[in-house]
């Protein structure tokens, strides 16, 4: 073979593993989303967590804040503490917060953290109150970079906020256990998204 045909060769041969470069970096980006998506869960038990215990919500200290809900937390010999709710500043406009709940897997109870993102994602069918009925959220909504709260569900009484609406929500208290009831399959998707952020300090 003459040195043309070996040196065409050669570069037919690098530009066939440059093009196949983007295939194998859209194979590892989509191998590691269960893996980013799975990220959130850091505690198994054997046992479960108490139900959810009966509190009030405390005034909203001001615009552009979310309510969290409080949850179950464990440590170790110590075993479920609970983690108080709290009214935290949205880290982006747009964005929502998802519970963490328990659900069972393999035998354990395993905790799966919340995080902020674009939607509201499964969060174990757990109905939490103020807002979070066990799927999405009611107790408010993003518009035009404002968020809009349901008075029904949020106390803000004494805060003067404008963007407030009234939406009746139907059994918004706290009556379920500490484990998922529902499937999350339809739900995975949304961990894809970017966005995403884990629990800020305040929680």
């Amino acid at each position: 073979m003459d040195r043309g045909l070996q040196r065409h060769a050669r570069q037919s041969s690098v530009w066939a593993r440059l093009c196949r470069l983007p295939l194998w970096l859209l194979a590892i980006c989509l191998v590691a989303i269960p893996m980013a998506s799975s990220a959130g869960v850091f505690i198994s038990v054997n046992f479960a967590p108490p139900p959810l215990p009966l509190y009030a919500q405390p005034v909203i200290p001001g615009p552009g804040y979310i309510w969290t809900p409080g949850y179950w937390s464990y440590a170790g010999d110590g075993g479920y503490f609970w983690v108080p709710g709290t009214w935290v500043l949205a880290p982006y406009p747009g964005a929502l917060w998802t519970p963490g709940y328990w659900g069972w897997a393999g035998g354990v109870y395993v905790l799966h953290m919340g995080y902020w993102g674009p939607r509201v994602g499964f969060y174990g069918g757990i109905n939490y109150g103020y807002g979070y009925t066990g799927v999405g959220y009611v107790g408010g909504y993003w518009r035009h970079g404002g968020f809009y709260y349901n008075r029904s569900v949020n106390n803000i009484r004494t805060t003067n906020i404008t963007n407030v609406y009234t939406r009746t929500v139907i059994n918004d208290d706290c009556v379920a256990h500490g484990t998922y009831l529902l499937r999350p399959a339809c739900f995975r998707i949304l961990l894809s998204e970017p966005n995403h952020r884990w629990a800020c300090q305040e929680q």
